[in-house]
């Protein structure tokens, strides 16, 4: 889109209108063609907040299993396990009212989305698939029909571990700034020596 713009400003005498999001202006801003642009003329479409779009989205889920009575999935020795579609809407439905209902995890969501609606849907849907939720919790959530309220200790394990079953500083979307590497330690040591 960058080029087609660029070619249309210089081969031709007109006003370019570019529909980017903000994420995207903010990285090219100053990269062609966006370094030329007005600054004046700029203006924001904020996107909605991602509770609302993730809620919508379960609420269209809800819809298309109203059709659909019941899901299925293949466990590792072939044999297939019926669920009511249901209960895939009360799961979904648990995790967002955990994720959302402590403003601590929301404002961490925010944070970690930095406002791309599509990244925080991805954010969410790996918490779904997490393993770090276990059989339990998953049927406190649905005898309680979606109602259940994961604990705060569970819902920052998955946010600090993710995939993996131990904590790695380059597979986790938090940091741990404290955290002193060995090859870190040596240099660390090496420079004190030498000066």
């Amino acid at each position: 889109m960058f080029e087609v713009a660029n070619w249309i400003k210089d081969n031709i005498q007109a006003i370019v209108f570019l529909p980017i999001r903000d994420t995207t202006f903010e990285n090219y801003k100053h990269d062609k063609p966006l370094d030329t642009v007005v600054k004046d003329l700029i203006f924001k479409i904020n996107p909605p907040s991602l509770e609302q779009v993730l809620s919508a989205r379960i609420s269209y889920i809800s819809k298309l299993s109203n059709s659909n009575n019941d899901g299925y999935y293949f466990l590792d020795n072939g044999i297939k396990v019926k669920y009511p579609s249901k209960e895939e809407e009360n799961y979904l439905n648990s995790i967002l009212s955990s994720l959302f209902s402590n403003n601590f995890f929301k404002n961490l969501i925010s944070g970690f989305t930095g406002r791309n609606i599509r990244n925080g849907i991805e954010i969410f849907l790996d918490f779904c698939k997490s393993g770090h939720i276990n059989d339990s919790e998953i049927t406190k959530i649905l005898k309680s029909e979606g109602k259940y309220i994961l604990p705060n200790h569970l819902i920052s394990k998955v946010f600090i571990r993710g995939s993996k079953v131990y904590y790695t500083d380059l597979n986790s979307r938090i940091k741990i700034y404290f955290l002193v590497f060995p090859m870190t330690l040596f240099l660390t040591h090496l420079l004190e020596l030498v000066f």
